[in-house]
C-alpha cells in the first residue's frame, strides 16, 4: 500500500508553505507555525516544504524534538548539525562563538580565555550567534529553510530560539514549525506569543471532511475506492490521516478490501478491522514473539531504538532478539527507517504500544531503563522514568539534581522547568527542600528576584534557613527593592562570612548608610575572601566612598576592582567598575576615555547589554559635552545592533550595568 500524501485535502496549506519557501528564495523572511492533534498531517507537510526547498536550491536546516529528555538547544542543534555535515560553518571570530558553545560543544572558539559573563549574557550571546549561523545558511544557499518538527516536544532552550529568531525576521529565512496544541504549556504560550505579535502565521490544520478522506483512500489503494469502504474508513478515523492510513492497511492486510488489476472490491463484514490505533497496534502486534513484542515496548518506554545494549537491558533479552524484534516490527508496519534510523512510523503508534502493553510491565521497564542509562548526562531522562515508575521522591531528587546541572551549563528555561517538575514530584520534607531550593536558584539566575525570595521563604518556614538559602533571599530581597525585608533577614543571619558583611555592605548602601558600607567592605577586605567577594567588597567600599564625597579614594578602589577583575578574568566585574570610572571622570570633566573603553571592552568580550547601555551613556555625554556628531556616530553603530536585541534583555540589562 501506498504512503499518504498530504496533498490530499491540504493544497491550501501546502501552497501557504510554499509561498513563504518561494519568499525565502526571494530574500523575504517568514515564520509559519502548524499546529494540529497527533497524526493529522503536520509533519507531512514539513516533508513537503522541506522537499521543495531543496529542490529550489535553498539550504535547509531541519531538526526534531526528541520524545524522552531533551536536552537544552536540542532540536536546535540538530537542525543546524543537519546542514553543518554536508556544508562548512564559519566560527564567527567574534564573542557570539563562546554563546554558540552552548548550543553546539564543538564549535570553534578563538583562541585565548573566554569572557568570563553571566549566564543571560551567555545565553544572549548564544541567541544572536545562531542568527548569524542562520545567515550563513541564508547566503550559502541563496535563501534557507528551518524546519522543527514536534515542537510540543521541545525544551524550552529551543523554544526561546524559535522566538527570537522569529521577532528578528531574518531576510531569506523561512522558519516552519509543528506542534500539537494542548500538550505544552511553553508551546502553547509560544503559539499565543507570535501570534500576537504578529511574527509568525499559525495554520491550524483539521482533520480531513468525507471527501477528502474518500480521495485519500483511493491514493492510498491506487484504485478507485469503494464508497462502502470510504464510509467506513471515514467513521472509524473522524478524518485523521494517520488513522485512514492505519485503518485502510489494516483492511488491505486483513482481506476486507482488494485490490487487483487496478480495481478495488470491498469485502466488508467478513473480517473485523480494529476502531483505533490502538487496536490496529495489537493485531499487528499479535504475531511477535512474547520477547518480541517486550522488544517494542521497551523501544517505546525508552523513546528510541538506538542504543542496542540498553534496549537488550530494559527488555532483558540477548542482542539477536533486539535485531530480530526490529526486523519483524518493520514487517508488521509498526517500525519504519528514516536517515539510517529506527522508529516507530509515528509518536501515536509508539502511545499505542505504550497503552496496549500491561502496566506492570511498563512500570518494572521504566525502572530498568532508569538504572541502565548511562552517565550524568541522562539525568532528565532518568528522572523522567522514575516519575513513569511512580518513584515520585527519587524522581524529584533526580530532577533537582538535573535542573542544577542544567544551571551550570547556563540552560536557565530548562532548569526552571526541571526544578519546577521535582517540586510538583517531592514528597518527603528534605526532597521538598531540594527541590524548592533548586527551583529557587534558576529563578534568581534569570533575575526574577521576587519571585525567587517567595519560594525560598515558603522553604524556609517549613525546612530552615540554611546559609545558602538565607544568603540567596538576602540578595533576592535586596535586588527586588524589598530593603526592610533583607535587614530583617541581616539582622537574624548570625554569622561573620565574607559574604554575608557583602550583603550587610549592600543593605547599608541601600538604606543610605554609607559609613556601615564602608565598615563592612573594609573588615572583608582586611581578610582573605574569594576572589568574588573581594571584588564586590571592592565595588561596595568605592560606591560607599563616593556618597561620602571621597571621590579620589572612591576612584582608586574602582581601579583596583578593574585590576584585580581583569587579572582574575572576571570580565562583568571590571566592566562595572571602568564604567562607573568613566562616569566619573564625566561628571568631573576629565574626558570620555573610560566611557570608549568601556564601550570597547564590552563590545570585545561579546557583553551586549552592557554595551548597549555604555553606548547609550557614552553618546549623551558627547551630546552634553556639545559633540552631536559623534554622539550621532556612536548610536549610528550602536542602533541598528540594539535593535535585535529583544526589549526585555535590555530593561534586564540596565540592573547588570548598574547594580
Amino acid at each position: 500500500m501506498r504512503s499518504a500524501t498530504v496533498l490530499v485535502g491540504r493544497e491550501a496549506e501546502l501552497d501557504q508553505l510554499l509561498r513563504a519557501v518561494r519568499g525565502a528564495r526571494a530574500g523575504q523572511p517568514s515564520c509559519t507555525l502548524v499546529v494540529g492533534e497527533g497524526g493529522v498531517g503536520k509533519s507531512r507537510l514539513l516533508g513537503e516544504a522541506t522537499a521543495a526547498a531543496r529542490r529550489m536550491g535553498l539550504g535547509v536546516a531541519a531538526g526534531r524534538a526528541p520524545i524522552t529528555g531533551p536536552a537544552p538547544f536540542s532540536i536546535i542543534a540538530q537542525a543546524l548539525r543537519s546542514w553543518s555535515r554536508g556544508h562548512p560553518l564559519t566560527p564567527t571570530r567574534s564573542p557570539f562563538d563562546q554563546g554558540l558553545r552552548l548550543v553546539l560543544p564543538e564549535w570553534e572558539t578563538p583562541d585565548g580565555h573566554a569572557a568570563d559573563l553571566a549566564a543571560a549574557q551567555l545565553r544572549l550571546l548564544a541567541l544572536e550567534g545562531i542568527g548569524l549561523v542562520l545567515r550563513q545558511i541564508v547566503q550559502a544557499g541563496h535563501g534557507a529553510l528551518l524546519a522543527l518538527d514536534d515542537l510540543h516536544a521541545a525544551d524550552p532552550e529551543s523554544l526561546e530560539v524559535l522566538r527570537y529568531v522569529s521577532a528578528a525576521a531574518v531576510d531569506g529565512l523561512a522558519i516552519v514549525g509543528a506542534l500539537r496544541g494542548g500538550e505544552s504549556p511553553l508551546a502553547d504560550e509560544l503559539v499565543r506569543t507570535v501570534r500576537t505579535d504578529m511574527t509568525a502565521a499559525v495554520i491550524e490544520l483539521d482533520p480531513l471532511g468525507r471527501r477528502a478522506v474518500g480521495e485519500l483512500v483511493t491514493s492510498l489503494l491506487g484504485a478507485a475506492a469503494p464508497d462502502e469502504l470510504v464510509a467506513d474508513v471515514a467513521a472509524r478515523t473522524d478524518g485523521v490521516p494517520l488513522l485512514v492510513e492505519e485503518v485502510v492497511d489494516a483492511h488491505v492486510r486483513t482481506g476486507s478490501v482488494d485490490v487487483t488489476g487496478g480495481a478495488a472490491r470491498w469485502r466488508g463484514g467478513t473480517v473485523l478491522v480494529p476502531r483505533s490505533v490502538r487496536g490496529t497496534v495489537e493485531a499487528r502486534l499479535e504475531p511477535l514473539l512474547s520477547p518480541q513484542r517486550d522488544v517494542l515496548v521497551a523501544g517505546a518506554v525508552l523513546g528510541q531504538f538506538d542504543a542496542a545494549g540498553v534496549l537488550a537491558a530494559v527488555a532483558r533479552c540477548d542482542q539477536e532478539t533486539v535485531h530480530d524484534a526490529l526486523s519483524r516490527g518493520v514487517d508488521v508496519g509498526l517500525l519504519a527507517t528514516r536517515a539510517g534510523l529506527i522508529g516507530f512510523r509515528h509518536d501515536l503508534i509508539r502511545e499505542a504500544v505504550l497503552d496496549a502493553a500491561v502496566p506492570h510491565l511498563v512500570i518494572q521497564m521504566h525502572r530498568r531503563a532508569a538504572a541502565a542509562l548511562p552517565g550524568d548526562a541522562a539525568g532528565a531522562r532518568r528522572a523522567a522514568h522514575l516519575a513513569a515508575a511512580g518513584d515520585n521522591d527519587e524522581a524529584a531528587g533526580a530532577f533537582a539534581a538535573a535542573a542544577l546541572t542544567e544551571l551550570r551549563a547556563h540552560a536557565l528555561l530548562g532548569a526552571e522547568r526541571l526544578a519546577r517538575q521535582a517540586v510538583a514530584l517531592a514528597r518527603v520534607s528534605a526532597t521538598r527542600a531540594r527541590a524548592a531550593d533548586a527551583l529557587a536558584a534558576a529563578l534568581a539566575a534569570q533575575g526574577r528576584w521576587a519571585e525567587a525570595l517567595a519560594v525560598d521563604e515558603a522553604t524556609a518556614a517549613e525546612s530552615g534557613e540554611t546559609a545558602e538559602r538565607l544568603h540567596r533571599m538576602l540578595t533576592a530581597a535586596l535586588e527586588a527593592g524589598y530593603a526592610d525585608r533583607a535587614r530583617a533577614m541581616l539582622a537574624r543571619s548570625g554569622d561573620d562570612l565574607p559574604l554575608t558583611r557583602v550583603l550587610a555592605g549592600r543593605v547599608a548602601l541601600v538604606g543610605g548608610d554609607a559609613t556601615t558600607a564602608l565598615a563592612e567592605a573594609d573588615a572583608v577586605l582586611a581578610g582573605t575572601p574569594d576572589v568574588d567577594t573581594r571584588l564586590t567588597a571592592l565595588d561596595i567600599r568605592a560606591r560607599a566612598l563616593d556618597f561620602l564625597g571621597d571621590r579620589t579614594a572612591a576612584a582608586q578602589a574602582w581601579a583596583a576592582q578593574a585590576k584585580q577583575a581583569a587579572a582574575a578574568g572576571r570580565t562583568q566585574a571590571e566592566l562595572r567598575a571602568v564604567f562607573q570610572l568613566g562616569k566619573q571622570d564625566f561628571f568631573e570633566g576629565h574626558g570620555l576615555d573610560r566611557l570608549q573603553e568601556a564601550a570597547e571592552l564590552a563590545r570585545r568580550a561579546g557583553a551586549l547589554l552592557e554595551l548597549a547601555w555604555a553606548e547609550e551613556t557614552l553618546a549623551t555625554a558627547l551630546l552634553l559635552q556639545g559633540d552631536p556628531a559623534a554622539a550621532l556616530e556612536v548610536l549610528e553603530a550602536a542602533i541598528p545592533r540594539a535593535r535585535e536585541l529583544v526589549e526585555p534583555e535590555l530593561a534586564g540589562g540596565r540592573a547588570e550595568l548598574h547594580p
